[in-house]
């Protein structure tokens, strides 16, 4: 199938509401933190998600993930 939209491709929003909706799965694997908030952008070019985390001292932290698809070969 080729992509004919990047900007952002269906793939790329794919990938992040999947990684989205792991939100459970990856919180067991941390144990020692505590995701507050998934906040998800798929309209950007490039997806967004922005999971903000607190620690076990109480500070909150947010790790982002970017989804960029390469054009296809």
């Amino acid at each position: 199938m080729k992509t004919l939209f990047y900007n952002p491709s269906t793939l790329e929003v794919a990938f992040a509401d999947a990684i989205a909706s792991l939100r459970d799965e990856i919180q067991e694997k941390l144990p020692d933190y505590a995701i507050t908030k998934v906040e998800t952008n798929a309209q950007l070019d490039n997806p967004r998600l922005t999971f903000t985390v607190k620690d076990p001292d109480g500070d909150r932290h947010q790790i982002l993930l970017q989804f960029i698809q390469r054009i296809d070969e």
